[in-house]
């Protein structure tokens, strides 16, 4: 813990069980987190105010299940500031919620464990929050992705998708930045973002929650943020400045009938917006 207010805390829920497999082969969801954590702390190496917040969604993986040469469970849990445990696993959105109560940071950020940041990016981000002459003000700022249209030495053999091998090996100084001047606005992506800890306070104040724990899981609960976040005056913006790779559907897929939470979640987000998404 630490012992003075931190400048930034990080907010990553985690869920591992035993043959979470797909085309990353078997166990790809520790498997992608376990490096995307090492990326993580390597690009945090020289930054001492900045708390990393874990929440174990009721993981039973064990690292006795792994190949010898992977980066152990413990040291996974261990990367944490603050480590939440639960017993089962309580959704992603109340999993985050857990987290943002813990956060003592001026800043907070909500990483999803599939993320693969470059040097620079913690930068890139707060840099955002000085540009006061934006209008409506930034609420919460997000990064943009890396993409095949551009980041063509990061394709595979066949130049249609990705390589997240390559991406992996992509350095800062080979990252593909376009209109790197450029904050857009209404950016929606839900797997990494920052918002001041004096808005989120506010957020918790007004309804009572940060995210609305009626969209347990899979859908919806980050729009119904960006809603929330407009209502009060502020806008989300994205900065292009920096760059991530994000691998994607490494959990959600992995949901026993996971259709019972999107559907359900769809149903009530019309009800509550009126089907509206900015």
């Amino acid at each position: 813990m630490f012992k003075k207010r931190p400048k930034v805390s990080i907010v990553i829920p985690s869920w591992f069980q035993p043959n979470q497999n797909g085309r990353y082969g078997e166990n790809e969801t520790y498997y992608i987190a376990s490096r995307c954590m090492k990326r993580l702390k390597e690009t945090l190496k020289d930054r001492k105010d900045v708390e990393i917040i874990l929440i174990d969604n009721g993981s039973t993986l064990k690292t006795s299940e792994l190949p010898s040469d992977w980066l152990s469970l413990k040291w996974y849990w261990k990367q944490a500031n603050v480590l939440i445990k639960n017993n089962t696993n309580l959704g992603f959105g109340p999993a985050v919620n857990q987290g943002i109560a813990k956060a003592r940071g001026e800043y907070i950020i909500q990483m999803n464990n599939d993320i693969i940041v470059l040097e620079g990016w913690l930068e890139s981000i707060l840099e955002a929050f000085t540009h006061t002459e934006l209008d409506p003000p930034v609420g919460m700022i997000m990064p943009n992705l890396i993409k095949k249209e551009y980041q063509k030495d990061c394709l595979n053999e066949k130049g249609n998708k990705l390589d997240i091998e390559k991406v992996f090996a992509l350095s800062r100084e080979n990252l593909y930045l376009r209109n790197e001047d450029i904050y857009e606005r209404h950016a929606q992506f839900g797997s990494l973002w920052c918002l001041k800890k004096e808005l989120v306070d506010k957020l918790v104040k007004q309804d009572g929650f940060f995210f609305d724990p009626q969209f347990k899981m899979a859908f919806k609960e980050d729009r119904d943020l960006y809603q929330r976040i407009y209502a009060l005056g502020f806008d989300t913006y994205r900065t292009n400045k920096t760059r991530v790779g994000h691998v994607g559907n490494l959990s959600v897929t992995k949901l026993e009938n996971r259709k019972q939470y999107t559907d359900a979640n769809r149903e009530k987000y019309a009800k509550k917006w009126g089907g509206k998404e900015k």
